[in-house]
């Protein structure tokens, strides 16, 4: 496989998963006895990526006390601080350590995709577009719909897939992508620039994946986690 460089975003608040947050950021939440990010550097080492950059911002310093702990002698994983900026600066200060074409992740989530046709379908691309990871989304509650005339249901929908995918990340670019980044101050800017340019394409991934951004959908993470440790382990 073609080497590919990774950036994982780690910056953000977590400000929907507050209290715990307050403690640690959202990519460091315990996840049986491990923090997430633990999960998603073992699968990029386990597919061979040979530099990996931890994006961080908020509480960054305990991001250096993770690596420590848990990938000490791991040489090509580079810790970043940013501060408290918009991702494009955080992807715009990994520059100096990106050599290849590379991955976008989002320090909360995580696919188990195959890594191999993924890339393939990137390479596949015209040079100076990108992709990013998609899927279609069930809900965690039923949808009620209601006539506003007299506050009646007219109908209830049992945890329906939402008819949009939504974003996973995973986004890979072409390395001179950071020439057209530099032109960008926000992220959403950089992106609709891509979209309006069709540059932006989708791969649609329906197999395991989890994220979580409140108590709730940490609890359905925390009951997927033995899944994501069989993938890795295969």
């Amino acid at each position: 496989m073609k080497r590919f460089d990774v950036i994982i975003l780690c910056g953000g608040k977590g400000e929907r998963l507050r209290p715990l947050t307050y403690i640690a950021p959202k990519p460091l939440t315990k996840i049986k006895n491990k923090p997430f990010l633990y999960y998603l550097i073992k699968f990029f080492l386990k597919k061979n990526f040979k530099n990996i950059v931890i994006a961080c911002g908020y509480k960054s310093n305990l991001f250096q006390l993770f690596l420590k702990k848990y990938f000490k002698n791991k040489k090509n994983i580079t810790f970043i601080d940013s501060g408290d900026v918009d991702v494009l600066k955080r992807i715009k200060d990994a520059e100096e350590y990106i050599d290849n074409d590379f991955f976008v992740c989002y320090g909360d989530a995580f696919a188990a995709i195959d890594i191999n046709k993924y890339t393939k379908f990137f390479n596949s691309l015209k040079k100076g577009n990108a992709t990013i990871l998609g899927s279609i989304y069930r809900l965690q509650f039923g949808i009620l719909k209601v006539n506003k005339k007299n506050d009646k249901i007219t109908k209830f929908l049992e945890k329906p897939k939402i008819k949009e995918p939504i974003n996973i990340g995973y986004f890979i670019f072409n390395k001179n992508t950071f020439k057209i980044i530099s032109n960008f101050k926000k992220w959403i800017n950089f992106l609709n620039y891509l979209i309006k340019r069709k540059k932006l394409n989708f791969y649609s991934f329906n197999g395991l994946h989890l994220t979580f951004n409140n108590m709730g959908e940490l609890q359905i993470a925390k009951s997927k986690i033995k899944d994501i440790e069989n993938f890795l382990d295969n």
